[in-house]
């Protein structure tokens, strides 16, 4: 995993996953990696608000966008 400038704070290496990621995105001065299945992991200090992994979309999501 690389952390893009970014303080480092660990990476899915090694970890078994339902649906591949598709997106990182910058959060709370590191970042979130979001997969198609909508979980979400989060590698920052900032609150995390939840993940929608097994909630089952409809559609894979393809992207992530930061807010704010």
């Amino acid at each position: 995993m690389f952390s893009f400038y970014t303080p480092f704070l660990g990476s899915m290496g090694g970890v078994p996953l339902h649906r591949p990621i598709v997106s990182m995105v910058p959060y709370a001065g590191a970042y979130m990696m979001i997969a198609s299945d909508g979980g979400v992991f989060n590698f920052s200090k900032g609150l995390f608000f939840g993940s929608l992994g097994g909630v089952h979309p409809p559609e894979p999501i393809v992207a992530g966008a930061a807010i704010g």
